[in-house]
């Protein structure tokens, strides 16, 4: 009987992992679910971001949610979604994500492994303690993540030289050429 029990509560606990869904991978750069700044800042902070990579390979990306929606801890949600969106360059794996949940008051940078060196977790507590939550606290919240997007990039700068473009303008240029190279070879296959 006790055998039952256990394996109904692994059935129950694996059921309701399952059923917690992680945020889709988000196409900006600044992505303000919680609706806290204002558009124009927002497509400021997102064309920063995009010039970035462009300049460095790295990718920043903030996301800002009304609250935390699972009963994980904030360490477990982030670093599950942080895997699931694979910011930055594959081969590199240097991105780093800002998150923000604006009911909870909490924040939390996920940093990936090539940006560690320059992003280390203390300095990540660093730049959430004494340059984002002063302005929080006082409901600036464009000049708080704007302040904790530059905090970012002073960090990162440097590690790694850019391509010009974002990984998504890089995936554009090449779509035309693969939709070529797929028809050539079904044309050469099937003459």
């Amino acid at each position: 009987m006790k055998r039952l029990g256990l394996i109904w509560c692994c059935v129950w606990s694996c059921a309701l992992l399952a059923a917690e869904t992680l945020p889709p991978r988000p196409e900006k750069f600044f992505n303000d679910y919680a609706s806290v700044v204002p558009a124009g800042k927002g497509r400021e902070l997102n064309e920063r971001l995009a010039a970035f990579e462009r300049e460095t390979s790295s990718q920043i990306v903030v996301a800002v949610f009304p609250k935390l929606t699972t009963d994980s801890s904030l360490e477990d949600f982030t670093v599950r979604t942080a895997k699931a969106w694979q910011v930055g360059q594959k081969d590199k794996r240097n991105g780093a994500i800002l998150f923000v949940f604006v009911q909870d008051r909490k924040l939390r940078i996920e940093v990936g492994y090539g940006l560690e060196g320059t992003l280390p977790d203390a300095i990540c507590k660093r730049i959430i303690s004494d340059t984002i939550a002063p302005h929080l606290r006082k409901g600036d919240y464009a000049g708080g993540l704007a302040a904790g997007v530059n905090a970012m990039i002073a960090a990162t700068k440097g590690e790694y030289k850019g391509t010009g473009r974002t990984r998504a303008e890089s995936a554009d240029q090449s779509a035309p050429f693969i939709a070529i190279g797929i028809f050539g070879f079904f044309f050469l296959l099937f003459l």
